[in-house]
């Protein structure tokens, strides 16, 4: 594709991308654990606030997965995508800004408030994901949701350089000052809100086609449609085994790090050096699709992930871990675009047309559920022991598992359509 452009459509789908993504970085990767762990968890034990911030990102992921596939049903069968879209980004955006004006030390209130966001973040996503058909043609779509990856990367860097500045305005004599923590959950949901209103103030592609045995029983189509369609459902299996790997590394990193010893001024500096790193590896992933397709890009970001899993173990054992954090955060921001673009990608091809807010939902509750079990064994690990330490490497077999079952799933030629039809932009 010599001289890739985008169209209006797509670009104003990439730049929700670029709104959201700072809701992942700077609430749930960065300062939303470190704010949790230093100004309203400090009434227990470091492992119990690494454990509880496990379990609110598992409980937030449980809901999502059971209500994401019926409100993706429910949206086909309105053809509300764009409405559905609407509400949950004004709702997630709102509960965010919540989070800055809650009592410090409210530890519970916090992670309920926390919860409502993930879950309202988690549902809007699962609408802006089906848009992915409306806006563009299966030939184009490694590239635009790579670019959507890529430019969501850079979009969350913005909002985050915010942060420093307001560090110079509340200086702490160590660690993170509240004031910096509660300014930058009001930017990130000023931010979400002001970069949606492209794609939220104008309608994008053509009506779906939506078949007339699908306007009714919207219970048993679901079941009905996964049976009809093998190679998505292995594909899905697949993904809810590695995807559970990557999701627990995004949510935790911060918490672990912070175990293993690195100051909170590290963390910050790898995680906007990843954000950075991430913008162009996520559109080179896009390029190489089309040479040696999906299947393999999503393999080269999985094993990248094993190194990086095995990698954390040894912060413990090492007195040079600051630089191998440094090591693995660079690995993460290699492999972590292209494997999510990627795996998109590959999904939208194998879906029918018309349906892609109810498929999506059923993606995104494999995203949501697989997101529960990493979590959930790493925090009982952590509480078990007391230490973070081997609880990671609960992480690689689904890394190992989820690249066979993927192998197994088999793939579409890149940049061939599939048996999903699709509206153009």
């Amino acid at each position: 594709m010599a001289g890739f452009k985008l169209t209006q459509d797509e670009k104003r789908w990439v730049l929700y991308d670029a709104a959201n993504s700072a809701f992942i970085l700077i609430v749930v990767t960065t300062l939303g654990a470190l704010y949790f762990k230093e100004h309203m968890g400090q009434e227990i034990s470091r492992a119990m606030a690494t454990a509880s911030w496990g379990y609110s990102n598992s409980l937030a992921a449980l809901l999502a997965a059971l209500s994401g596939p019926l409100i993706g049903q429910w949206l086909d069968h309105r053809n509300t995508q764009q409405r559905g879209l609407l509400l949950f980004t004004v709702l997630g955006a709102l509960v965010t800004a919540l989070l800055a004006w809650l009592p410090l030390g409210s530890w519970l209130l916090f992670l309920g408030t926390y919860l409502l966001a993930r879950l309202f973040f988690a549902l809007a996503n699962i609408c802006y994901d089906a848009l992915l058909l409306k806006v563009t043609t299966l030939q184009r779509m490694d590239r635009v949701s790579a670019a959507g990856y890529g430019w969501g990367y850079i979009g969350s860097v913005i909002p985050f350089l915010a942060i420093p500045l307001a560090g110079m305005l509340w200086p702490a004599e160590s660690g993170l000052d509240p004031r910096v923590g509660q300014a930058a959950f009001l930017i990130v949901a000023a931010w979400w809100l002001l970069l949606s209103v492209p794609l939220l103030s104008r309608a994008v592609g053509g009506a779906p086609r939506i078949p007339a045995e699908r306007k009714e029983n919207l219970l048993g189509a679901t079941w009905r449609e996964i049976r009809a369609h093998p190679q998505a459902l292995r594909f899905l299996l697949a993904y809810f085994l590695y995807i559970d790997g990557v999701f627990t590394i995004m949510v935790m990193a911060v918490a672990f790090g912070k175990d293993a010893g690195l100051t909170s001024g590290d963390l910050i500096q790898v995680i906007l050096a990843i954000q950075i790193v991430s913008f162009p590896a996520a559109l080179l992933a896009g390029r190489l699709a089309e040479r040696i397709g999906r299947q393999r890009v999503i393999l080269i970001g999985l094993a990248i992930y094993m190194g990086v899993t095995v990698g954390a173990w040894w912060l413990y054992e090492v007195s040079w871990n600051r630089e191998l954090f440094w090591i693995l955060g660079m690995g993460i921001a290699l492999a972590q675009g292209g494997l999510q673009a990627m795996s998109r990608s590959q999904f939208a091809q194998l879906i029918p047309a018309g349906q892609s807010a109810t498929w999506f939902g059923l993606f995104n509750a494999s995203n949501r559920f697989a997101v529960i079990l990493g979590p959930l064994m790493l925090g009982l690990v952590t509480q078990l022991t007391g230490s973070s330490q081997d609880g990671v490497l609960t992480l690689i077999p689904l890394f190992v598992v989820g690249g066979w079952l993927l192998i197994k799933s088999g793939e579409t030629a890149p940049g061939i359509s599939a048996p999903a039809a699709n509206n153009g932009a």
